[in-house]
């Protein structure tokens, strides 16, 4: 009796009677201590793993090459030295190779010793090391440097600050969460023994005795609580991969939430303990005092929320990028996620007892009176349930929120990796397989040797594309064939997913077994050309009587009519007509020359009477034939332009040969291609019949007149020069009609063997006038992206010039689209390359070869890509095989750690409310056994209360969390995104499995609480000796 009397006695004998609420506080500070010096700790061992094993592997090393030096061992230690200061602090080792009078030091970062922070001297150090070694006594003769580490490091040293800075946010959740749950409980266990202290004080006791008595019980039980959650964390920490080291920050973690944990306890066991002397604190009665209070509160919260949502709208992001490239976070917009969660807790709580109070009134006339005294309970005791309403709203907000960050972040990892790929297979080309000069090549799929169902093309990249000053890099594609190949997060514009035959193309009809191409034409010698020689045989006659004045005329005659004869023979040779087709296969895009043949016509007959030599005579050579080449008639075809090529006999010095040609093409079934379609076909070294019609009524009305003049004399010998009337008229083409025509001579060497194409701009009449007449070019078809099309400051529907491969075309904006396919950089162009083609084509020139070929093949794609680099010798890769930079794969684990902790402690709460509450209703047990209720009915009642409130909060929670990761999250996972990548939109998903199996834990958690508190209150009704006064 006399221990009992004491105050130590005192504080034991309140620690047996309480012992259920002083293992509740113990649990929960073990459980606040453990969960944050954990997490803690979990987190720095998580960066210090993720750091070493970002320059761990053998690609993210240096190597350095040089001569060897007469001192290879001072040349060594010099090296050690200077890289070893370049590096510095960050240590790293360093091996040397010698081999063939040279030295190679091998650099690579000691993992073993690597700190998070050395990252960045790392990446310093590799871009700083060539410099340094140069300027040392090391570098013999030069110095190269070879290895990924700078790359690596400086992606790995970004990520960690990302990582860094997004952890604030889940931590910042879970602290607001540790916080509420302690001082919640607290406050709980404080009420439940308030009457002990006013007890004490009608006794006598003075308020330093009661702060000692409280402080002594509240110390032991923190202390011993912290304790215990400090040795759970540093166990876990064990598990961790390169957790054992950071002890002392596990222990430094703890010791803080054990400083904040006791501050909080003794802090509100001041304020009991004032409330219960001060006459003017004494216990509000009415409950008038709790509602201001919790106004006050409520109003703070949502003040708060509402700045910090402000803050993080305004300026988009929580993440802030100093001027030295390093990532923080902004602490007002980073406790947005906190806040919102904590104002929905506080408006959850504000509304249950409503609602509970609308359930009663509905349940009111049931025929149980469980249900209505379980929601009358509810609403009546809406304090004692504060304590599971926020914490399980917080905790499942977050989780939420926590699933919302995770899928989100994950999915647009996906997307950014889905968008670098651009297809399921890349095949770097160097060439394309050799095509056949006399037939339409095989489908280009069956050239690579992919399987029937594959589907491939080709994709011409262009790095050095300009709109004005903006360097755009862009992205040459065949519409239609592109679209069913490209793979990604981004729709292909609607622009270019129909096939595209180009300009004008001549398509030809589907299941057209072949072309035949029919000409016929004849090779003669005009006015001009008769004049011509008949100059020519007095020129001669001249020049022999001059050179050789004493040879007899006989003489003189046959060397004249030798020269003539040999003349005859050279404009009367053969020539060769060649026509080579630009075809162009629908599916793959590319253009293939197609060489339909050669025929040979002879020159004209010249003819002369021999006896005067004079009254020469030019009889036109007549040709004619057919050319035929086969297609596919699977196959889709266009013809894009045509080529003629002529090839004489050295004619130099004499006059031209005319040349006067009808050809058209038609398909094997007899359908001409050469028709209306070909109206606006022309060459830019052809004029059209129009065009030239003056001209040559100004030529045709000429008498031709044609003589030898002296150009200048030396030595004895004349240089001599012919003169003529003749007006010079361009080759002359028409392309309307069924049949082309086309008249030149032999000597037109600009337009034999030039394109003739859609499109394109023909020539003028004569040389002095070289403008034809203006074609109304059908621009390329070009979509931007958003940051192109602002930068260049266009809109759908705007024309513009667009310099690429190195040709200004004209293009036009069809579509502006968030990004291009294969290419993750925010300015780029998606180009129709037939319209490219038919530009060049135009030109006379052809496209150059394509830069990748795209597939998507079924089957097991790294098969595929093997088979395609062993047929071609070109690299491949495959979709997935290498992974986007992620700085958010830390975060996200930190997301779910914090989660967890924040489930933890809000099942801890939970118990330990209920516990409390279990304590504060004895009485009410007995006053329901006295009415005729019975110990199963009321066991069912109270826990019913516990799991109404816990279900409705889980309902605000999940709502709170998905209105929550609406707003935060997708700014949050766009905020990762790294400078000089495209923001591609973020669309929030769930991560399901770990969101689950949190809700399905702490599901199973409360059963064991609901459990507990049914078989306490059906003990308790057996109780029928308890009563109010004795305790």
């Amino acid at each position: 009796m006399a221990d009992m009397l004491s105050w130590p006695g005192l504080a034991a004998s309140r620690a047996r009677a309480a012992s259920g609420l002083f293992l509740t506080l113990l649990a929960l500070v073990a459980a606040t201590t453990g969960v944050i010096a954990g997490t803690v700790g979990y987190t720095t061992a998580a960066a210090t793993a993720t750091a070493r094993d970002s320059v761990a592997g053998s690609d993210e090393s240096l190597r350095l090459r040089t001569r060897l030096a007469p001192d290879p061992a001072g040349q060594e230690r010099s090296a050690r030295d200077v890289i070893e200061e370049t590096f510095s602090p960050a240590p790293v080792l360093v091996a040397a190779e010698t081999a063939d009078g040279s030295v190679t030091f091998v650099v690579t970062p000691d993992v073993r010793r690597l700190a998070p922070d050395d990252l960045r001297a790392y990446a310093d150090g590799a871009e700083r090391l060539r410099l340094e070694l140069r300027g040392s006594d090391v570098a013999v003769s030069g110095i190269t440097v070879e290895g990924d580490l700078a790359r690596a490091a400086s992606t790995a040293a970004r990520n960690l600050m990302v990582s860094r800075a997004l952890g604030a946010i889940p931590l910042s959740v879970l602290a607001l969460v540790t916080v509420l749950a302690v001082v919640q409980v607290a406050r709980l266990l404080g009420d439940s023994r308030e009457a002990q202290l006013a007890l004490l004080v009608a006794r006598g006791a003075s308020a330093r005795q009661l702060l000692a008595l409280g402080a002594a019980e509240s110390i032991v039980a923190v202390s011993v609580g912290a304790a215990l959650g400090t040795g759970a964390a540093l166990g876990a920490m064990l598990l961790v991969p390169e957790g054992a080291p950071h002890w002392r920050t596990v222990l430094g973690a703890a010791a803080s939430a054990y400083a904040a944990t006791l501050a909080i306890v003794l802090g509100l066991l001041a304020l009991q303990v004032r409330r219960v002397l001060v006459p003017g604190h004494a216990v509000d009665r009415s409950g008038r005092t709790a509602r201001a209070v919790t106004g006050v509160g409520l109003a703070f919260v949502l003040l708060a929320a509402a700045v910090s949502l402000w803050q993080y709208l305004r300026s988009g992001s929580p993440l802030t990028i100093g001027e030295d490239g390093g990532y923080s976070v902004n602490l007002v917009a980073g406790a947005a996620p906190a806040l919102l969660l904590a104002a929905a807790g506080v408006v959850a709580l504000g509304l249950m007892g409503p609602l509970a109070a609308l359930a009663a009134v509905a349940v009111r006339r049931g025929r149980s009176v469980a249900p209505f005294l379980t929601a009358m309970q509810v609403a009546r005791r809406l304090g004692g349930f504060a304590v599971p309403v926020v914490l399980t709203v917080l905790a499942t907000g977050a989780a939420t929120v926590s699933a919302g960050y995770s899928g989100t972040s994950a999915q647009l990892r996906d997307d950014m990796t889905a968008l670098a790929d651009g297809a399921p297979l890349r095949a770097t080309l160097t060439r394309l397989p050799p095509a056949p000069a006399d037939r339409v090549a095989p489908p280009l799929e069956e050239q690579f040797g992919l399987a029937g169902d594959a589907v491939a093309t080709p994709v011409w990249l262009v790095d050095s594309a300009t709109i004005g000053d903006l360097e755009v890099p862009a992205t040459a594609v065949v519409p239609g064939r592109f679209a069913a190949v490209a793979d990604g997060p981004v729709a292909v514009p609607d622009a270019f997913t129909a096939d595209e035959q180009g300009p004008a193309s001549l398509v030809v009809p589907e299941g057209t077994s072949g072309l035949t191409l029919e000409f016929e034409g004849k090779v003669g010698y005009d006015r001009w050309g008769v004049a011509y020689l008949e100059a020519l045989a007095d020129e001669w006659r001249d020049r022999v009587t001059r050179d050789q004045p004493t040879l007899p005329a006989p003489d003189a005659d046959r060397e004249v009519e030798a020269f003539l004869a040999e003349t005859a023979a050279t404009l009367s040779a053969p020539v060769r007509l060649s026509v080579t087709l630009s075809v162009r296969d629908l599916e793959s895009g590319l253009v293939q020359q197609v060489g339909l043949g050669t025929v040979a016509a002879d020159g004209p007959a010249i003819d002369w009477d021999h006896a005067s030599q004079s009254g020469f005579r030019a009889e036109p050579a007549r040709f004619s034939g057919a050319m035929e080449f086969g297609l596919d008639p699977g196959r889709r075809f266009a013809v894009t332009a045509v080529s003629l090529e002529l090839e004489s006999s050295d004619e130099f010095g004499h006059w031209p040969r005319t040349v006067e040609l009808t050809a058209s093409l038609r398909t094997s079934e007899g359908t001409d291609l050469f028709a209306d379609a070909t109206d606006d076909w022309a060459s830019h070294e052809a004029t059209t019949p129009d065009l030239a019609a003056a001209a040559l009524a100004e030529r045709d009305a000429a008498t031709p007149q044609i003589r030898w003049s002296v150009l200048e004399i030396s030595d004895n010998q004349e240089l001599r020069q012919l003169e003529h009337n003749a007006l010079s008229v361009r080759p002359r083409l028409d392309t309307s009609g069924p049949a082309w025509s086309v008249n030149a001579t032999t000597v037109d060497e600009g337009f034999w063997g030039s394109s003739i194409s859609p499109a394109t701009e023909p020539a003028g009449p004569t040389n002095s006038d070289p403008a034809g007449r203006p074609v109304a070019n059908s621009p390329i078809r070009v979509a931007l992206t958003e940051a192109a099309a602002d930068a260049a400051a266009l809109a759908v529907g705007d024309d513009f010039r667009m310099q690429l491969m190195n040709r200004s075309v004209s293009a036009r904006l069809v579509a502006i689209t968030p990004a291009v396919p294969g290419d993750t950089r925010p300015v780029g162009a998606l180009v129709d390359v037939t319209g490219v083609a038919a530009t060049f084509a135009a030109a006379g020139d052809a496209l150059r070869p394509p830069s990748e070929l795209w597939v998507r093949a079924p089957g097991d794609p790294g098969e595929v890509a093997r088979a395609l680099a062993g047929s071609t010798g070109a690299t491949v890769k495959v979709a997935g095989s290498s992974v986007a930079s992620d700085p958010t794969s830390a975060a996200r684990t930190i997301f779910w750690v914090a989660s967890a902790g924040a489930t933890l402690l809000a099942v801890t709460g939970i118990a330990a409310a209920t516990r409390a509450m279990t304590t504060d209703r004895r009485a009410e047990i007995a006053v329901l056994r006295a009415l005729g209720m019975a110990r199963a009915d009321q066991a069912r009642s109270r826990a019913a209360e516990l799991a109404a409130v816990v279900v409705a909060s889980v309902a605000f929670g999940l709502a709170a969390g998905w209105a929550v990761s609406l707003v935060v999250v997708p700014p949050l996972a766009r905020a990762t995104i790294a400078p000089g990548q495209v923001e591609l939109p973020a669309a929030l998903a769930l991560h399901t499995t770990p969101w689950l199996a949190l809700l399905v834990l702490g599901a199973a958690a409360v059963s064991v609480v609901l459990w507990w508190l049914r078989r306490r209150v059906a003990a308790d009704a057996l109780d029928t000796e308890y009563r109010e006064e004795v305790r």
